[in-house]
């Protein structure tokens, strides 16, 4: 089965672990558009702007380019210039080792996994 076709957007309240590291997924997804917008654009614009490929509008240090989007003119092949806005869009994906079965219901807030371990726990010992 291709597993490419699995990936599923990770919810931002998600908990990922990634060797020792435990984050949520929405603590990330802002990282990574921090860094992006603070650091990564500028090099970016000094880049193109270097070799001759055109000068990039300043980021304005906010994620307009992540959310509303940025005002522009696209040209695509066989077709007119159409105006529009351009957005940058990160997701984080994951895809399952094994699928899960639909008839599976979810957890509730009510339920967890550990209730049955917090159960022996507190259980008396004879």
């Amino acid at each position: 089965m291709n597993m490419k076709n699995q990936f599923q957007k990770i919810p931002n309240d998600a908990v990922v672990q990634i060797i020792h590291s435990i984050f949520k997924a929405g603590d990330l997804w802002q990282e990574i558009s921090r860094v992006l917008t603070n650091e990564c654009w500028d090099s970016l614009r000094d880049n193109w702007k270097n070799q001759g490929r055109g000068i990039l509008p300043e980021f304005k240090k906010n994620l307009v380019w992540f959310n509303e989007g940025v005002e522009c003119d696209v040209l695509q092949p066989g077709k007119t210039w159409q105006k529009g806005k351009f957005r940058i869009k990160i997701t984080l994906e994951f895809c399952p080792d094994e699928p899960e079965p639909q008839a599976t219901a979810e957890i509730t807030e009510t339920e967890s996994p550990l209730d049955d371990l917090r159960r022996m726990i507190n259980q008396p010992t004879e």
